[in-house]
């Protein structure tokens, strides 16, 4: 007899199975001092953001008061690759969560895009779900969604 966990009687929400990686020790950087996580989206061709895009997160996190080398743990995915939001917990302690771009699927999330530039609150973690970083700096409009939604969860 065949074992069928993932049955639609049994769970009440959509199980998702993420690859198992070790993507956390890899690319887990910053000193973290404000409890702040930062998932930052790659395209498959780049190996890591540029040079240009982390001076405009430096800028950004700086208007709320924020060092990126001191006050936050930053960590980058390719948009293909996934890594679970219980995964990083047990790796990094954490009260917020900036996700720039990577599908909430692939964060282990059973949950709607549709929250974009809303901040909401999941089992004591505060979560800003935006655009890739790439799109808010290229876009006003959205770099105005962003810096409205880092007023409500930053600066209140």
């Amino acid at each position: 007899m065949r074992d069928n966990i993932l049955n639609d009687g049994l769970f009440s929400y959509d199980v998702y199975l993420l690859e198992n990686s070790n993507i956390l020790e890899e690319n887990l950087i910053g000193c973290n001092q404000k409890e702040t996580l930062i998932i930052l989206t790659l395209n498959e061709q780049k190996e890591k953001t540029s040079k240009e895009l982390l001076s405009f997160l430096k800028k950004i996190l700086s208007a709320i008061g924020y060092e990126l080398e001191n006050d936050v743990a930053m960590i980058q995915v390719e948009r293909s690759k996934s890594v679970q939001i219980a995964d990083l917990k047990k790796s990094v302690k954490f009260k917020y969560l900036i996700n720039f771009g990577m599908p909430l699927s692939n964060l282990g999330l059973n949950l709607e895009n549709n929250f974009l530039y809303k901040p909401v609150t999941l089992n004591g973690v505060s979560i800003i779900n935006a655009n890739s970083l790439e799109e808010i700096q290229q876009n006003v409009n959205l770099k105005k969604h962003f810096w409205n939604c880092l007023k409500a969860t930053f600066l209140n």
